[in-house]
């Protein structure tokens, strides 16, 4: 999968009053925003976990077997789409 490669994670962005999803959020030049919401943090917290949870999701096999660190893999994802990370 080719996403934006990077931590996404949620900040506030206070003159629009909105929720952001970003990589590189401190830094002003190679920011690069992935989504804004203006009206639900939850949202924000969901997009911002998708990069976790397609790697979670790759470590269940065919056969319907785990990798070793799915569990750990699984925890991350669900604690950032919680806006618990």
């Amino acid at each position: 999968m080719n996403h934006t490669k990077g931590e996404w994670r949620v900040t506030k962005h206070r003159p629009l009053n909105s929720w952001v999803v970003d990589v590189n959020g401190d830094d002003l030049i190679n920011r690069t925003t992935i989504a804004q919401c203006y009206d639900n943090e939850a949202d924000a917290h969901l997009i911002a976990a998708a990069p976790d949870m397609y790697e979670a999701l790759t470590a269940i096999k065919n056969d319907g077997k785990v990798e070793a660190d799915f569990w750990k893999l699984r925890h991350k994802a669900l604690a950032k789409a919680g806006g618990k990370a």
